[in-house]
């Protein structure tokens, strides 16, 4: 029996029952002659599926998901749709929501375990009016899709594979189609990608995780990851915050051999996953960022939706010393070079915190105020004169890691009168593939000196570099960890402000090696 309308755009409840109910729910069966019933197949828009709503679109795009039943709906049970969140309300008939069922045939529940049974499997539908649909507990499936005509059953997505940034919904399986549809074979290994999100902003963020085949490059792999996020921005509409390729065989696997997603989001947020290369583009999908200084609303009542922002509630905010002071300083005006202004501060205010470092569970590992950073700049650039005799105008490379050290060794260059040019150290698990780039940066930048920390000097003169490229060619490298004494005789002042800098170069999403002059 088949009660109530099924076309896509209805707008009655669809649900299924055991016996008659309200006039717009539906109710399924089995036909009684379904041997000759058809394979049910609908061609959706993807983009609407994202707002969880059932819309035909043409297949000559590549923005639809094409989709085929899996099987009707057994004798004698009920099945419905439920919204994926909040109260477990019928979905509508054109509407995505959570596949539920309800029959004697289901397992209903852990053996003695029932509050495990009820935050898991239990539930009770319940109509657009708060009538429970029946009075037995329906049982979760974890799949997303929808109860067609016929009593066809569909199917678009899992639960945990849901992801709603900017209030719109986007499946992991989609996401993970579409990056292996460009080029897959080539680049990264089929079946070994995990998509997850990651909270930035008050709002999910996509990340995409690979693992990438040995034989590809460093140029190759960028390009591959510039394609990859065209694709996904183009088809789903929606930017990737970050794209990461791993060595072979470092994700965790499950007992039956895929990708652990939970771990793999883990090690992400720890910082312990250890890419190969990494495209962060958060330009393209952190639509909420603040203007400086602006001051944002709390949470209130009246917070709504109101496009990509959530209007009323504090997304971020700026913070920090009112520059409109210190313009009216007189004595800090005259100071036109970070040099000239790090000693000015390192007077003035010289327990001011200017760095903080933060570890991957979030606490203060290390932090650096203007007399400390002043004073380890002045150090360094003793070494530059005196170990590295240099004269002004020379580049030095700055192969460091995010962090105090390397701040501490940019100001040192600016004290030394030196052109500083920061590189991102090699990878100690993929030396092959990362330290000929840096390398590249060092010979085109035409660096007079290497600084660096002991555990990287260490590395780039170990057999697994000399492998990679000639060791003997580096230009000389000093160890920031062995900092001299004594304080320089003087301090070295630009001679005007369109002195250069710094130069900052790094490899394109085209794999061209890119460099910038900063005055």
């Amino acid at each position: 029996m088949l009660r109530g309308s099924r076309e896509n755009k209805s707008r009655g409840e669809a649900g299924a029952a055991s016996e008659p109910m309200d006039g717009d729910t539906n109710c399924h069966y089995r036909p009684t002659d379904d041997s000759n019933q058809p394979p049910g197949r609908g061609v959706l828009s993807m983009h609407g599926l994202t707002y969880g709503v059932i819309r035909v679109d043409s297949e000559e795009k590549l923005s639809v998901l094409t989709v085929q039943d899996v099987g009707l709906v057994m004798p004698g049970a009920i099945m419905c749709s439920v919204k994926p969140d909040g109260v477990p309300q019928l979905c509508r008939t054109d509407e995505v929501g959570e596949l539920c069922m309800c029959a004697v045939a289901t397992g209903m529940s852990y053996y003695g375990l029932s509050g495990m049974t009820k935050n898991t499997f239990e539930v009770f539908p319940v109509t657009s009016s708060g009538a429970p649909v029946s009075e037995y507990p329906f049982v979760r499936t974890g799949l997303l899709g929808f109860v067609g005509p016929g009593g066809l059953v569909f199917v678009v997505g899992k639960m945990d594979g849901l992801m709603v940034v900017s209030g719109r919904r986007h499946n992991a399986d989609d996401i993970v189609a579409t990056a292996l549809a460009v080029e897959p074979m080539k680049f990264v290994y089929r079946g070994r990608i995990a998509v997850f999100s990651v909270t930035v902003l008050h709002d999910e963020r996509i990340v995409i995780v690979a693992e990438q085949r040995p034989d590809s490059t460093e140029e190759d792999s960028f390009q591959w990851m510039s394609r990859v996020l065209q694709a996904i921005d183009s088809i789903h509409q929606v930017g990737v915050y970050c794209l990461a390729l791993v060595p072979a065989n470092t994700l965790p696997k499950t007992p039956l051999g895929g990708i652990h997603l939970s771990e793999t989001k883990q090690l992400f947020l720890e910082g312990s996953l250890h890419p190969c290369n990494v495209l962060m583009c958060p330009h393209t999908c952190v639509t909420n960022l603040p203007k400086p200084r602006q001051k944002q609303p709390e949470i209130g009542p009246a917070s709504v939706m109101v496009g990509n922002l959530v209007s009323g509630k504090r997304i971020a905010q700026a913070s920090g010393r009112d520059l409109g002071q210190i313009e009216d300083n007189d004595q800090a005006r005259k100071f036109l070079f970070l040099s000239e202004v790090l000693q000015w501060r390192a007077q003035t205010t010289p327990d001011h915190v200017l760095y903080t470092l933060l570890n991957c569970r979030g606490t203060i590992a290390n932090s650096l105020t203007c007399v400390q950073l002043h004073k380890r700049a002045e150090k360094i650039a003793v070494m530059l004169m005196e170990r590295g005799h240099l004269q002004d105008g020379d580049h030095v490379a700055l192969v460091y890691p995010p962090g105090i050290d390397l701040i501490a060794a940019f100001y040192g260059c600016l004290y030394a009168g030196c052109v500083p040019i920061t590189v991102r150290p090699p990878h100690p698990q993929n030396i092959a593939t990362t330290l000929p780039t840096v390398k590249m940066i060092v010979e085109v930048s035409r660096s007079a000196c290497l600084m660096t920390t002991q555990l990287i000097c260490k590395l780039l003169r170990s057999r697994e570099a000399a492998a990679a490229v000639d060791v003997r060619a580096w230009p000389p490298i000093l160890d920031t960890d062995d900092l001299p004494k004594k304080r320089p005789a003087q301090i070295y002042k630009p001679s005007n402000p369109d002195t250069l800098a710094y130069l900052d170069f790094s490899v394109s999403t085209t794999g061209m090696l890119a460099g910038v002059k900063r005055g």
